[in-house]
């Protein structure tokens, strides 16, 4: 054994995981342990059960762990005492036997020794963990009568209380293990072979096509023989079955026998041997010297298909050398800093964790989750974790499952943004009809505005225009984030701008305005907005009347929301808050084990929604960083991190290793940022790797674009980044007047860029092209600026979309003025005009005839399927996917699929028929869009991006845009406003946090000057590699930031044109994760369906037409859920009158559908379901998500419901409910009969329904008839093939056209995107 323990080998271990080699040095003890206490029966009990329980029978103690935790409060008797256990461990594991008989007496007096320091050590731990850490522990040394008079309960009580360390230390052990074989498994799961077996084919065809070549045949051997010792090397490695060692490391803990246990670790170390060395010989081959082999060869040659041959050889090694050098980065990927360790592993039930940038404060999180469910076995569905954003809770479930956390468990916490949680909250506990009107654009909230605008009050002089409307929006969050008096706040507005009786001369203009607004309504019936604009009193007097209204309007739009249950986020956040302030409410909340991200990012009504679940929890984890807190425009405070830091109740770590940036980044960002912290922090480098940290100084705009492009040129030229991507250029603004310069220069250079964050949808030729043939068939066409018969005479509109001959524009230009008139003549009308091209006759003569279908009273198409129609008649969409220029394509389509996203809200909330308004709702909002294309994944585009549209985010090289440029902005007070530029400003005192000080202002601007530096410090902590800080030398403008950091940075250099040169190759990029395709059943039936529809729903995100029998499904699934959980929550009984209620909400919810005799059908059913079938059913879930991870894609869904058998408790059951009769199941029986094996597979995953689930069931609302569905073992497994299939074609982007179905029918004339294909 001693000869393992020192075995080199061992150092291995330690290269992937530090704790590794100390665990296994430890099972020396672990094993004498085991032999002494299975021979010892006759020592007496106190011993054995000490060393039994306690030190190591099952389980493991770590002695450093102890040593280096309290070295300072033990004294040196329990410091000896502690190593003359171990000797005596390492004693007996090397000189005893198993095959020896052992006598009582040879031990005796060593097991009265061990039986006295295990009592003083064991009781030590004991009292300092109950507070008893001044105890002098001299004062029993050597009093052996103590050790001999312990009482057994006491003992008892010692022994459980310490059992709870050394179990969580073996868990640990078993982790550390496991986390080796995920290191392993990620080297094998890696191209590496793949990438060989290429090379070695390439070289073979080489060489057959140069026989003639002695010289060449000889150095491609050389190359060959290398890669093919890497192929073996690599073989070695695949060859290993670290999961057999796992297992037969921890069978050690129930081996007696010493020899089976050396034969087991002396496999391990053989194992790890063969693994090192071959690793070690992989690392050793210089994939540089290849390429430059085949750089040679490339040279001497003429052909070209050789020269293509070579070209690719040379890619694959780039690709070999890059998995050759990242191959030591294996384990650091998976080891946790000591500080990391603490937060995962606190045993703490309220817990701060400062996480600076770099500080995988996610993986923490993540950990932090395994742990209490695998330490604390806590119930997956007491799990809260609140994230940022909804991107981050995806990125966070998807490591979750990373980290071999059942799926079902997953999917019973609750991961998600502050509104889902509120959201899911409110249903759950409060109201089972929560409509949510808002998103992260507000969007959906200013459609809710614009609905309501009358009983808002914005009417008469009141009037708010379309374009304001999201501005009301946005002054409504201000009044719920800032928690704004609004009844002072209106006395105010009130006496500034309406207290009138001295002010005569403004008395009789407002007398005159309101005279004037009142007589062109009764005139015109619209609001005289140009008029009014136009003489500058009246629009004095507007913007007063506007201002009060919009106030007046916030309690108004709170009870409106009120009455029909709908929630805005700042609502959500108001409700849940008022229900968890109720004891009774907070006490029924399941969530026992609460997570918080981006802490120092949660504004005044979140902090008291936290507040009250920290009452009611078992554990409570908050992390952030303060250093990173730049939303206070949205009423996030960094006191509130400060708060909980400081409250003595919750233990504290600081994550201080980081792991993002390089030395040189840390340092300049720590001597910057250092000054400007409230508490001290210093975070440390992990990365070994150097970087570069520079600032760039320019005359002007156009030098600073020139300086930044070169300098990216001359990275990606020198190969010392990967891709474009891998730069990001961070700016206070994307709107083009700021970055106008820059963008114009990476044009010229033709490098491609994406721009996050930009509004341009409007400046898009097809949205354009497409909002005038909108307009065309408005009702009124009405007189919008911009719009008219002109824009389809427009070079842009006309040679991408409309493709007019010269003599149609001509014929055009006459109806100018008559646009109305021109859009009502049919086709005898049009030859009339003068219209004598084919193709533009047809065009018009199907516009045409579309509008008057649309407007002639027997209409069926809504506003949707009206869009889509605009596709057939101008065959655009079919064009695209017949464009040689791909991406440019798939940008413009991508665009307008933006389109059909913003019809579907605009018909959800105002109405699906009326194209006039829906038209004046686009042009004044569409501005407000930003393309989809910005977002889109493009290794080739440098990305271009604003600082907070950054955060959380990292990049190999980060140009800070213009630091003179607003870095910091100054500070300006709130309170400026502009009749023809409005923004309604509130003014401080009346913000709660400002209330009755005297300083408000003073206080708010520092506040925001400190967010301003906070701002810069994230910005510059974003990179990884290289750091350029960019400026304008503006002699009429010092820039003090920049004198700041160079200051506390002496060492800082400038980089020019001359000295590009020292910047150094990034180690890192941002190379893209493989894509993990989400495939539910719609998905596979979409696909087989017709490829090309599933694509234009899935991959470009078209809006799929809803016919009103599939509108219909969806609100009564949503009713069936809300009826199902109540009966989950509260029991069958006494559900009647609440079924009144969904019913009822559906109704009210559904004003589109109201008198329509199917919709009330539907809703009847709904009751008569219940009381035929399911007051009777034994309901265990409702709505149930599942995920089912397979390799590269995962099935998932909803189940409808499950029921338990009422006869046989051991069985379930799936019921999925369709919005038809049953003759329609009959018809296509083959297809739910697959959807619901795919629910009984899911079934088969989940490890809370082991029951069995033999028979499932369609229900048919129409006519409450039910169809059962035995379940076939085999269906299960071919539909898991099927889904295989269909993910790997999605993946190998297989998207034809399926026309015809089996028996030779045409499937498009039933198609829902039918108009998308001209054929």
């Amino acid at each position: 054994m001693g000869e393992f323990m020192n075995d080199p080998n061992f150092e291995f271990l330690r290269d992937f995981d530090e704790n590794i080699h100390k665990t296994c040095c430890e099972i020396d003890l672990l094993i004498y342990n085991k032999f002494y206490n299975a021979s010892l029966n006759a020592s007496r009990r106190a011993v054995e059960n000490l060393l039994r329980n306690v030190y190591g029978i099952k389980k493991d103690v770590d002695f450093n762990f102890i040593l280096r935790n309290y070295e300072r409060k033990i004294d040196d008797s329990i410091y000896e005492d502690l190593y003359y256990i171990k000797d005596k461990g390492n004693m007996g594991s090397h000189n005893l036997s198993s095959n020896n008989k052992i006598s009582d007496n040879r031990y005796k007096q060593f097991a009265d020794e061990v039986a006295k320091r295990v009592h003083k050590i064991t009781k030590f731990f004991y009292e300092q963990k109950n507070g008893f850490i001044e105890i002098e522990y001299r004062t029993i040394t050597g009093n052996e009568d103590y050790f001999k008079n312990v009482d057994d309960d006491e003992l008892k009580k010692i022994i459980e209380e310490f059992d709870v360390v050394v179990s969580e230390r073996f868990e640990n052990m078993q982790n550390q293990i496991n986390k080796l074989n995920g290191s392993v498994q990620k080297l094998c799961q890696n191209n590496l072979i793949g990438n060989i077996d290429s090379i070695v084919k390439d070289i073979e065809e080489i060489k057959n096509s140069q026989s003639n070549d002695n010289a060449i045949e000889i150095q491609l051997n050389n190359i060959t023989n290398v890669v093919k010792g890497l192929q073996e090397d690599y073989s070695q490695i695949k060859s290993i079955n670290i999961d057999k060692l796992i297992d037969e490391i921890n069978s050690i803990n129930n081996t007696q026998n010493m020899d089976d246990v050396e034969s087991k670790l002396n496999e391990v170390a053989v194992n790890i041997n063969i693994l090192k060395e071959n690793v070690n010989s992989i690392q050793s081959v210089n994939v540089d010297d290849l390429i430059n082999q085949i750089e040679e060869i490339k040279d001497n040659q003429d052909i070209d298909s050789i020269k293509n041959y070579l070209e690719s050889l040379n890619d694959k090694f780039k690709s070999l050398d890059d998995f050759v050098k990242n191959m030591d980065n294996f384990s650091s990927e998976n080891e946790d800093s000591e500080s990391q360790k603490r937060a995962i592993t606190s045993k703490s039930n309220k817990l701060i964790i400062n996480a600076g940038p770099g500080s995988g404060k996610t993986r923490v999180l993540v950990k932090r989750v395994k742990y209490l469910l695998d330490t604390k076995h806590v119930d997956p569905r007491s799990i809260l974790v609140i994230t940022f954003t909804e991107k981050a809770a995806d990125q966070l479930k998807s490591r979750l499952i990373n980290m071999d956390i059942p799926p079902e468990d997953i999917n019973q916490m609750q991961i998600s943004t502050i509104h889902g949680f509120c959201s899911t909250l409110l249903r759950d506990y409060y109201s089972s009809g929560v409509e949510i009107v808002d998103d992260k654009y507000n969007n959906h909230k200013t459609l809710f505005i614009k609905k309501h605008r009358q009983a808002l009050g914005f009417t008469g002089p009141n009037f708010v225009p379309e374009k304001e409307l999201n501005i009301v929006s946005s002054k409504f969050d201000e009044y719920a984030r800032f928690q704004v008096d609004i009844n002072a706040f209106i006395n105010f507005i009130n006496r500034k701008y309406f207290r009138l009786e001295k002010k005569k001369a403004r008395a009789k203009k407002d007398e005159e305005f309101v005279s004037f607004v009142n007589q062109r309504i009764a005139e015109t019936g619209e609001f005289p907005i140009g008029e009014v604009k136009r003489n500058r009193d009246y629009n004095k007097r507007w913007h007063a009347h506007k201002f009060l209204a919009i106030v007046e309007a916030y309690p108004k739009y709170l009870n409106i929301l009120e009455e029909e249950k709908a929630y805005d986020f700042n609502y959500l956040q108001q409700k849940t808050n008022e229900y968890l302030k109720d004891e009774e409410n907070l006490n029924k909340v399941f969530y026992k084990n609460i997570f918080i991200d981006e802490f120092q990012d949660t504004d005044a009504i979140q902090i008291e929604i936290f507040e009250s679940l920290l009452k009611v929890c078992d554990t409570f984890t908050i992390v952030g960083d303060p250093d990173q807190s730049i939303y206070g425009w949205r009423a996030s405070d960094p006191d509130y991190f400060y708060q909980f830091w400081n409250d003595d109740t919750f233990e504290s770590v600081e994550l201080e290793d980081n792991f993002r940036s390089t030395k040189e980044i840390i340092d300049f960002n720590e001597n910057y940022f250092s000054r400007y912290r409230k508490k001290d922090k210093k975070l440390h480098p992990h990365r070994e790797e150097e970087g570069n940290v520079f600032y760039m100084s320019s005359r002007d705009r156009g030098e600073q674009a020139k300086n930044i492009v070169n300098a990216i040129k001359h990275l990606k030229k020198s190969n010392k980044i990967k891709n474009y991507s891998d730069v990001v250029i961070l700016c206070r603004s994307v709107k083009t007047k700021n970055i106008g310069e820059l963008l114009h220069e990476l044009d010229d250079c033709e490098i491609k860029y994406s721009i996050t964050g930009l509004n341009n949808l409007k400046d898009k030729t097809e949205i354009n092209a497409f909002a005038t043939l909108i307009w065309y068939l408005t009702n009124k066409m009405p007189d919008i600026e911009g719009f008219n018969l002109d824009l389809f005479m427009d070079d842009e509109l006309n040679n991408e979309v409309f493709k007019l001959d010269k003599t149609t524009m001509d014929v055009l230009a006459k109806y100018l003025d008559s646009p109305q008139i021109f859009s009502s003549f049919d086709k005898t009308q049009l030859m009339d005009s003068g219209i004598v091209n084919d193709k533009d006759l047809e065009f018009f003569t199907n516009l045409n005839n579309l509008k008057k279908n649309y407007h002639s009273g027997n209409n069926e198409l809504d506003i949707l399927a009206l869009y889509y129609k605009l596709f057939k008649v101008t065959g655009y969409i079919e064009s695209k996917f017949n464009d040689t220029e791909e991406y440019k394509s798939h940008s413009e389509l991508l665009n307008l699929a933006l389109i059909s996203k913003i019809i579907n809200e605009f018909m959800s909330v105002i109405d699906r028929f009326d194209i006039d308004a829906f038209f004046e709702y686009l042009i004044n909002n569409y501005e407000r869009y930003s393309s989809p294309e910005n977002e889109l994944e493009d290794s080739q585009k440098v990305k271009i991006m604003t600082v907070h549209g950054a955060k959380g985010l990292e990049f190999p090289v980060v140009f800070l845009y213009s630091l003179d440029q607003n870095f910091p902005m100054p500070y300006f007070s709130n309170n400026k406003d502009d009749p023809f530029n409005p923004n309604y400003p509130t003014e401080l005192k009346f913000f709660k946090r400002f209330k009755n000080l005297r300083n408000a202002a003073e206080l708010d601007r520092i506040k925001r000057n400190e967010e301003e530096h906070r701002l810069i410090y994230v910005a510059t902590t974003r990179a990884m590699d290289t750091l350029i800080v960019s400026h304008v030398d503006n002699n009429k403008k010092k820039n003090f930031e920049l004198d700041i950091m160079k200051h506390e940075n002496p060492n800082l250099e400038m980089l020019n044109s001359d000295n590009l040169r020292l910047l150094k190759k990034s180690s890192s990029s941002q190379d893209k994760e493989e894509d993990i395709i989400d495939i539910s059943f719609t998905s596979l039936v979409d696909y087989n369906k017709c490829p090309h529809g599933y694509d234009l729903v899935h991959n470009y995100e078209f809006v799929q037409p809803q016919n009103k029998q599939m509108y219909v499904g969806t609100v009564i699934h949503s009713a069936l859920d809300k009826i199902h959980r109540e009966a989950i929550a509260n029991g069958n009984e006494n559900i009647e009158e609440h079924i009144g209620e969904v019913l009822d909400e559906a109704r009210i919810s559904n004003p589109s559908l109201k008198d329509d005799s199917g919709f009330e059908g539907s809703l009847d059913a709904v009751e008569e379901y219940w009381e035929d079938y399911g007051e009777d059913q034994y309901i265990l879930d409702s709505e149930l998500p599942f995920t089912i991870k397979e390799n590269g894609f995962n099935l998932v869904g909803k189940i409808d419901l499950i029921i338990q058998d009422p006869e046989d408790s051991s069985k379930i059951s799936v019921v999925d409910f369709k919005t038809t009769s049953m003759d329609s199941i009959d018809e296509d029986y083959e297809n739910y009969r697959n959807q619901l094996h795919l629910y009984a597979l899911a079934l088969t995953y989940n490890s809370h329904y082991v029951e069995k689930n033999e028979m499932n069931y369609v229900f048919t609302v129409n006519d409450c008839d039910v169809n059962n569905i035995p379940v076939n073992q085999n269906k299960l497994t071919e539909l898991k093939n099927i889904s295989y299939n269909v993910a790997s074609k999605i993946k190998n982007k297989e998207f034809s056209k399926e026309q015809y179905d089996d028996i030779g029918v045409k499937k498009c004339e039933k198609c829902l995107l039918k108009d998308f294909c001209v054929e």
